[in-house]
């Protein structure tokens, strides 16, 4: 019993941290979400999204705010699960890293 200990004593803190930050990344981008189609729906932008995507003589408007909470919280957790990974010491972290961090160094410039 004492050398199950030993030998995976090392692993619980790394295991116990990526857990916590999967559980508040969730809570966070749920919460983020929330906020976005809320902020959309009180606004009146919902309306003028749904007007965009709409199909001229549709009878049914389109309700956009609760699409853009979804796609900002994925948004959210793409980032936690990547910090999830790297807190596991996971090889896939790299794997998601590498085009995030490509997108992060695009940088238009002027054109010449």
């Amino acid at each position: 019993m004492n050398d199950f200990l030993t030998r995976y004593a090392y692993v619980w803190p790394g295991l116990v941290g990526a857990l916590v930050t999967l559980i508040v990344g969730y809570i966070v981008a749920r919460i983020v979400g929330g906020v976005v189609t809320g902020v959309l729906q009180r606004t009146g932008l919902e309306r003028r999204l749904a007007g965009l995507v709409a199909r001229p003589g549709q009878a049914r408007p389109v309700n956009a705010a609760p699409v853009v909470g979804r796609i900002v919280f994925w948004l959210i957790m793409l980032f936690v699960l990547v910090a999830f990974f790297q807190a596991l010491s996971l090889t896939c972290a790299g794997r998601l890293t590498h085009p995030l961090a490509q997108r992060g160094q695009y940088h238009p410039t002027g054109a010449s």
